[in-house]
């Protein structure tokens, strides 16, 4: 009988431990109210903290952006080709969205907010065979782009209803 009342409390216990540690290792971004709230936590940990990044492989900030949010589109920037006097296409970013490409046009036409990231890269020339090997599906776009160098990081936030960017709030 004694030892069954041990074994009860060692087994309260351990659920409270680990409910003590599951409680601990929430998303931050659950306790954000507003795209606003979400949109300046991302910039403390992207914008403020862009020393962390800069010079080191893109996907080290693929890596940490998918700890808070979800990578749902990607669009690759690049220079054009008509600028370069040699002609030459350069990619030089990316941005990062939390929303796949059809709900942020929905969000756009409703007046939702939203917000990106834009991940700045060193202008790194590309052939045309990059863009054909580029995959259609845009979240497996960090895969090809993970092994450029980050050169700057910016959180943009997007208002339809006053038709505003605003860079690093």
């Amino acid at each position: 009988m004694y030892m069954n009342k041990k074994l009860y409390a060692i087994a309260l216990w351990l659920i409270f431990v680990s409910l003590e540690v599951f409680s601990q290792n929430k998303n931050p971004l659950q306790d954000c109210m507003t795209v606003e709230d979400s949109a300046q936590f991302i910039r403390h940990i992207f914008v403020d903290n862009k020393h962390n990044f800069i010079g080191k492989k893109a996907d080290v900030v693929f890596k940490a952006y998918n700890e808070y949010l979800p990578v749902r589109c990607t669009i690759p920037c690049e220079s054009s080709p008509f600028v370069d006097p040699e002609g030459k296409s350069y990619i030089t970013g990316v941005k990062i969205y939390y929303k796949d490409v059809w709900t942020i046009r929905t969000d756009v036409d409703s007046d939702v907010k939203h917000f990106y990231l834009r991940v700045n890269l060193e202008d790194t020339h590309v052939d045309a065979d990059f863009w054909r090997r580029l995959p259609k599906d845009d979240r497996r776009h960090l895969y090809h782009l993970r092994n450029f160098i980050v050169k700057d990081v910016k959180l943009i936030l997007v208002d339809p209803k006053s038709l505003k960017a605003r860079g690093n709030l």
